[in-house]
């Protein structure tokens, strides 16, 4: 095996550094679960009830958030305790990064609230 496209919470779960001796971080992926709602379902549902979903969902949003910026931090670190040399702000990122904007422009266009939702994405 030459290479595999895997985030970094993948190639440690898969042990990775048992094949590939290096990681390339292009940021193209994170390790969060995402649940959807449909908002028609959502507003026929008693008042207190679509609340207590509404609340639900939004403590599940930041206790996962919260938990990524941990898991990223130690899927670096354990790839680096087993050997494996990491490359970040590479010259392959760039160049996924160029390759992805005219999908990322076309979503943006057709998507209602698009360049308010990437902003904020890229804000951090």
């Amino acid at each position: 095996m030459d290479a595999v496209l895997s985030s970094g919470d993948g190639g440690v779960g898969a042990r990775l550094w048992e094949v590939l001796p290096h990681f390339t971080e292009i940021n193209y992926a994170s390790p969060l679960s995402l649940a959807f709602c449909n908002s028609g379902n959502l507003a026929m549902l008693n008042p207190a009830l679509g609340q207590a979903v509404k609340r639900a969902g939004a403590e599940t949003e930041q206790r996962q958030f919260d938990a990524m910026n941990g898991r990223l931090d130690a899927n670096i670190r354990r790839m680096r305790d087993h050997g494996v040399t990491i490359a970040q702000g590479s010259a392959v990122r760039t160049a996924v990064v160029e390759a992805a904007e005219p999908v990322v422009s076309n979503w943006v266009a057709r998507t209602e609230g698009g360049r308010d939702i990437l902003q904020a994405f890229r804000a951090g």
